[in-house]
């Protein structure tokens, strides 16, 4: 029947058609499975970045993160991507987790079809089960990230990787070599004693209302002068006074830092 062309206009005179916004309901994070992870460390999903110079202990810092920080019991499986043999000796306390896979770059290349294939695997073990989340470790894979092909790799992981349950840790040696899209999406830094060009760089990037470019500054230098001592920005910190943390190898120990 032809709708009365009068009548449909006339029921838009006066008041308008009753709208209800109702609440969205999403699947909270498990809390009891991240319970074992204490702040000021981030709670998964993962997107954390490493900041630090050769030899100042970016796999020392991972290791003890999986095993001191709690995140082997938090991932189903994770996966170390090295190119440098040395860090076979630093992961080897890690052979004795069933979960933890160091790559064996002597049988496969680290290229981007390997990460291709990583995400693929990923993808269908995820839809299989929601609790098939999985760790990526990249260990300074340094002139890797020239190629074209593995910076359109790395940008998917930094840009995507939530949607098929993958955190990642980045360990870089500089903030030069990430691309913007790396940057942006990093929601965790570790960051090491600096030069002046990745320190002024960095600041530039990580500064907020909390702490502006000169403060971070000067607040990365004084609390990473220690052999061993980083900092960590947090950008979903649980709250306001753990997003920015500084690391005492002395002590072993977080604090707020000297400001």
């Amino acid at each position: 029947m032809p709708v009365n062309e009068g009548h449909a206009r006339g029921a838009h005179k006066g008041s308008l058609a009753r709208f209800e916004v109702q609440p969205i309901k999403i699947k909270k994070k498990d809390s009891k499975k991240y319970a074992h992870i204490e702040p000021p460390l981030p709670k998964p999903p993962l997107a954390v970045t490493v900041l630090a110079r050769r030899r100042q202990g970016k796999s020392t810092v991972v290791v003890n993160l999986l095993m001191n920080g709690g995140y082997i019991k938090a991932f189903s499986e994770i996966i170390i991507l090295s190119e440098t043999i040395d860090n076979d000796r630093t992961y080897s306390p890690l052979s004795k987790f069933d979960n933890v896979f160091v790559h064996d770059i002597k049988k496969h290349p680290i290229d981007n079809e390997l990460l291709e294939a990583i995400w693929e695997r990923q993808k269908q073990r995820y839809k299989e089960d929601r609790n098939n989340d999985l760790l990526i470790v990249f260990d300074d894979l340094g002139n890797k990230m020239k190629s074209k092909e593995m910076r359109a790799w790395m940008n998917r992981y930094a840009q995507l990787s939530r949607h098929p349950g993958i955190s990642y840790i980045n360990c870089v040696q500089s903030i030069l070599n990430c691309t913007s899209e790396q940057i942006s999406n990093t929601t965790t830094w570790i960051i090491f004693s600096l030069d002046q060009r990745a320190l002024t760089r960095v600041s530039e990037t990580l500064a907020t209302a909390e702490m502006d470019r000169k403060q971070l500054e000067k607040y990365i230098k004084v609390n990473t002068e220690k052999k061993h001592s980083w900092i960590m920005v947090n950008l979903e910190a649980e709250s306001d006074d753990l997003v920015y943390t500084a690391y005492d190898p002395v002590t072993n120990s977080f604090s707020k830092g000297v400001r």
